[in-house]
């Protein structure tokens, strides 16, 4: 997929000087197989060459790519820098290098007794942490007539498939029960996390090339459904934190972190939190629950599945009132919530999506965020990912850049965000009523 500068600033508008927070082991889903570290792939002869091999179905470079342009490489590295000393000094958990808290997304953390002869943690987020321990897959994937198939049944993680791609990204770059960064890291000075599945695969430095090769082999998916299923597993994610004992672990207050940043971290005179449909029956400066991928994906299931847009509506408010009654309450709620993803996704892998379907979803986002719907930082955030990541897909991101950079820049400093700007930006875009 192609993609434009503005694309790139949107995803270090989420990742901020900690753009290296990463991908780790998929939630709940034991690892069997040693990680035999990214030197094991380095080699001139396997992923290590300097430029890519023409005559081959892989790169073959991709080891280069990776220690030289991909941020993960240097995940372990952003730990050792003053402003992560100071984050963890304000935490008391010692050094930031060495604590599990930081080293479960900012390196392959996976138990010693996993970790092979040439494994090294300072390697950051190698390999291995998103395509799995590849103890068993090492040797064989490069032998003749190896298929996709045996490699994924010798422990190679299934990246192709959507919904373990978005499970695995989101592990870390949102959280789950095991690891999260909650409200007190976020206060010690971590930056707030934030995720769209489409805008941050575009901003990874692709180590493979879209060709027929790869298209036979991986049955890669349009960008479009990777946005769309992008945002149900991401709500599917935030209902399974909300049910886990991480959200309530006593004292007076929930964890903030699964709230809307936003709807408390605002100047006193800006108030932003105008009530919606989904908000109905909160009061005024209520804490909200983070709803601006559940808001996005709505907007995109009126175009295309309005019955199960309806139904979203409805469990997203009551999730919105159970929050401000009781932790039972939200529970209840968050298990509603994520039973009704199970069925919207399987309504949206059942269909395709035409070029008018898109220019329709474009035209509706844009009228929404026209006319003021978007005055959330975070749902403003998630539609700019979303009508950028449209405009690409129907050929249209060069040729209007400018516009899209003029909405990007209505986003770049979160704390002085003006929706009025934001909304003044879209109105500016062709096709926006």
């Amino acid at each position: 997929m192609s993609t434009i500068s503005c694309l790139s600033k949107a995803a270090a508008l989420a990742l901020l000087a900690f753009a290296s927070v990463a991908q780790a082991q998929p939630p709940e889903q034991p690892v069997s197989h040693q990680h035999m570290g990214p030197a094991s792939c380095a080699s001139s002869a396997c992923h290590g060459r300097v430029s890519p091999e023409s005559n081959a179905n892989v790169r073959l470079d991709e080891y280069r790519i990776w220690s030289r342009e991909d941020r993960h490489a240097r995940a372990y590295q952003t730990l050792l820098s003053d402003a992560s000393k100071a984050i963890s000094r304000r935490l008391g958990i010692g050094e930031a290098h060495e604590a599990q808290v930081c080293l479960d997304c900012h390196a392959d953390n996976v138990p010693e007794a996993q970790r092979g002869e040439k494994f090294q943690l300072s390697d950051g987020v190698g390999c291995e942490a998103c395509h799995g321990g590849s103890e068993a897959w090492l040797a064989s994937h490069a032998e003749t007539g190896a298929t996709h198939a045996e490699n994924l049944d010798k422990g190679l993680y299934p990246l192709s498939d959507v919904g373990q791609r978005a499970e695995l990204c989101l592990s870390c770059h949102y959280g789950n029960s095991a690891k999260f960064a909650g409200h007190d890291m976020m206060a010690a000075g971590h930056p707030r996390l934030s995720f769209e599945l489409v805008a941050f695969t575009a901003n990874q430095p692709a180590h493979f090339d879209f060709d027929e090769d790869y298209e036979r082999r991986k049955s890669p998916q349009p960008a479009i459904r990777l946005w769309i299923e992008g945002l149900a597993y991401a709500v599917k994610a935030q209902t399974a934190l909300l049910r886990s004992e991480r959200v309530h672990r006593g004292g007076l207050f929930p964890e903030l972190a699964v709230f809307d940043c936003h709807a408390c971290h605002h100047p006193m005179d800006d108030r932003r939190n105008a009530q919606t449909a989904v908000h109905a029956g909160l009061g005024q400066g209520a804490v909200r629950v983070n709803d601006s991928s559940a808001l996005l994906l709505i907007a995109a299931l009126e175009v295309f599945d309005p019955a199960q847009a309806t139904a979203l509506r409805g469990e997203l408010n009551a999730l919105h009132r159970a929050s401000a009654r009781s932790l039972a309450d939200l529970r209840t709620a968050a298990t509603n919530m994520g039973r009704r993803m199970d069925g919207v996704l399987t309504a949206l892998r059942g269909r395709s999506f035409k070029p008018e379907d898109l220019r329709s979803l474009r035209t509706a986002l844009l009228k929404r965020a026209g006319a003021g719907a978007y005055r959330d930082f975070a749902a403003a955030e998630q539609a700019y990912f979303a009508i950028e990541t449209l405009c690409i897909e129907l050929g249209e991101g060069e040729r209007l850049k400018p516009q899209l950079n003029q909405l990007f820049a209505s986003l770049e400093d979160e704390h002085r965000f003006r929706p009025d700007r934001f909304s003044t930006a879209a109105q500016r875009l062709p096709g926006a009523p």
